[in-house]
This record gives structure tokens, sequence and C-alpha cells, in this order.
């Protein structure tokens, strides 16, 4: 991931609801009397009051719909708490040119918990944003004994560093239900290698 500059010149930088009063009469307001009713009004003996499903309606939309959001927050709750920190150093060999504007690497990667020792691929596409900067962008894929991850990094910075985020989007294997995402900082070793550390919150691991 060598942001390549050497050769650029930087000149080239650049409802109908219808119902009607009839009612029907029940001995008492039962629940599952209420739920029976379709599309009529229905007339609770008790209470002496007229109940119209049109009105009942919105009332059960608003509160399957916050269920729903309840359960959705819940899921959402557990699946924060349950995400684990992983770090990766990466050794990353750059197998284009060096004015290449878009290439890729191949490496070895390094993971704590489950993912252990493996080696990466990743393809990269490169923006200049001034003379001295760019942003880089792509997918990679990791290969473990266990299976694979795969996911998008997106750096930006000088010939020398970068920095940004990586995504993790799924794998393979022990590994299928991987997902998260961290930082990225990449530091060039000499003119076609790279190390880089990605620190990320992963769940399904």
């Amino acid at each position: 991931m060598i942001v390549p500059f050497s050769l650029i010149d930087p000149q080239d930088v650049s409802s109908a609801w219808r119902g009607d009063d009839d009612g029907i009469r029940f001995s008492g307001c039962r629940a599952r009397d209420l739920l029976a009713v379709r599309r009529i009004p229905f007339y609770c003996s008790t209470w002496e009051v007229v109940v119209r499903r049109k009105l009942m309606f919105p009332v059960l939309v608003v509160a399957i719909g916050a269920f729903a959001c309840a359960i959705a927050a819940g899921g959402a709750a557990a699946r924060a708490s349950s995400a684990k920190t992983v770090t990766c150093h990466l050794r990353l060999f750059d197998q284009s040119p060096p004015t290449a504007l878009q290439g890729f690497d191949l490496g070895f990667v390094s993971c704590s918990r489950a993912f252990g020792n493996g080696v990466q691929s990743d393809q990269f596409k490169v923006r200049l944003t001034s003379p001295t900067t760019a942003v880089l962008t792509g997918p990679f894929k990791d290969f473990f004994d266990q299976g694979t991850i795969h996911g998008r990094f997106a750096l930006h910075g000088t010939q020398t560093m970068t920095t940004g985020t990586v995504r993790f989007l799924g794998g393979t294997g022990a590994f299928k239900s991987v997902r998260g995402q961290g930082r990225l900082d990449c530091k060039a070793v000499s003119g076609n290698e790279s190390d880089c550390t990605a620190v990320a919150k992963l769940t399904g691991i």
C-alpha cells in the first residue's frame, strides 16, 4: 500500500375505512372477542361503549411497532456487548509498478484471538488529493487455518504513512459470521513493503 508519487506530475493532480353503525354485542369485553372483530364496530355491553376497529388498529400498530423496536434495540445492544477487540499486524508487499495508481498486495497477517496467523491479498486504487497526499481504497481477503475473512479498507496519507478505517464484512468456515470495523495504520518500510496494524471490534468470533 505504498502511495506512488515519484513519477506523478503535480500539474496532473487535480384506508379507506368503511364501516357502519351496527355493532356486535358481547356479554363482556374479552380479548379474544376483540381480536375476532375484523371489519365492523363492536359493542361491549358491560361498559356500554362502541369501539371501532378503525380506532383500535392504529393503537395495535403502534404497540407492535414499539415491541419490534424494543427487540431490535435489544439485539443491537447484545451484539455490541458481545463485540471483541482484535488486533492484526500485517507485512504487505506491493506487487505493482512503483507509480501504478492501482494494483494489489500480498503478504502475511498475524491476529489475536481466534484468527491466528495467515496470509492476505488485497487490491487498491489510488486517488491523488494533492502533490504529496492520496487516498487508497479497496477490498482485502485474509486466509487462516479455520477459514477466511474479507472486507474493505480506506486509507489516506502520504507516501510513507497512511491511516484510515477497515471494515470486516464476512468470511467462510469458522469466521462466516464475522462483522465489524476498526482503525488501520500503515507505514512504508521500503519501496514496495509496508507494515500495517488493524485494531477492530468484531462480532461473530
